[in-house]
């Protein structure tokens, strides 16, 4: 078994009701966590080789920092590094703006013109989210089934490989969010394809490369929204470690440099009791906002911009 496969396995293994359960009751991590990359609670080990390059402001408002991972061990600014060109934003995504983009993904994003995993089987998925929202009790839940939604030049999962042209337009919100999160890493993105992928409870995504665009010169910038989950950051091949990495809701990941190629995924999607408290009056009522939270508390969305 490769050395990626076997960190996959171990948070397989690893039961967690909630992501607050990483951390004891004395607030120690759990064994399992030992290794985990929490830019909240670094340890002494890991700030020597995860820096804090800078902070920004992607959100009015918000100001975070900016982490830069290396390999254990190496020098800092060595772009022969595996890791090099991977920056963490925590909490670059103000409470306004995830819950603007919760909406978005909810109930514009997984509708045409865009294309979902569910509109190739023909099925009746126009407006899935008010279906899911007014459904009668008991009745199975139609968001259930949604696993990706794709934007832009609509990527084809089953032969990897992007079509000749746009099935649609990569909307101007994570466009601009997009552009100002690679701008801040001193990285540029012209975007014309972005995924959003709905993550349940149990998802988990399998280690992969992003290797099928046509240029790797602008990063991937990835949005987490919702849940909070164990992403991990690998090498060229499998037979490396992976680097495990706690992301929160409002966190975003740049995946630019040597690291653009490396494999990545998400070994554990974990619900929390701390989402940020979105604000309501953004922008329509009350019924809205409960049933947006109450999704994210258990379905989050993550959105991956990057060209194509």
């Amino acid at each position: 078994m490769n050395a990626y496969k076997t960190v996959e396995k171990k948070w397989k293994r690893t039961k967690l009701a909630t992501a607050e359960d990483l951390y004891g009751a004395d607030g120690a991590r759990i064994a399992e966590a030992a290794d985990l990359v929490d830019v909240q609670a670094l340890t002494l080990a890991q700030a020597a080789w995860v820096d804090q390059v800078g902070s920004c402001a992607i959100s009015a408002g918000a100001t975070c920092p900016i982490y830069a991972l290396r390999k254990p061990g190496a020098v800092a600014n060595n772009d022969s590094d595996v890791h090099a060109g991977f920056f963490i934003l925590p909490g670059a995504l103000d409470a306004a703006t995830q819950r603007l983009l919760a909406e978005m993904c909810l109930t514009e994003y997984a509708e045409a013109p865009h294309t979902t995993n569910l509109h190739p089987l023909g099925q009746n998925v126009e407006g899935i989210w008010a279906k899911s929202t007014s459904r009668a009790p008991g009745q199975p839940d139609p968001m259930d089934k949604l696993h990706w939604a794709a934007l832009g030049y609509h990527y084809d999962w089953t032969n990897r490989a992007y079509p000749d042209t746009p099935g649609s337009e990569v909307p101007a919100l994570l466009q601009s969010i997009g552009v100002a999160c690679a701008k801040a890493v001193g990285l540029d993105i012209t975007s014309e394809a972005a995924l959003v992928n709905y993550y349940k409870a149990s998802s988990t995504m399998g280690g992969h490369q992003d290797n099928v665009e046509v240029t790797f010169a602008y990063p991937v910038v990835s949005f987490s929204i919702g849940s909070s989950a164990i992403f991990l950051k690998g090498g060229l091949t499998k037979d490396e470690a992976p680097i495990e990495i706690l992301l929160r809701s409002g966190d975003v990941v740049v995946m630019g440099g040597t690291s653009r190629l490396c494999f990545h995924g998400i070994a554990k999607t974990l619900p929390t009791t701390n989402l940020p408290a979105f604000p309501r009056e953004l922008p329509n009522s009350d019924a809205l906002y409960r049933s947006i939270a109450a999704s994210l508390s258990k379905q989050p969305a993550r959105t991956r911009r990057g060209s194509a």
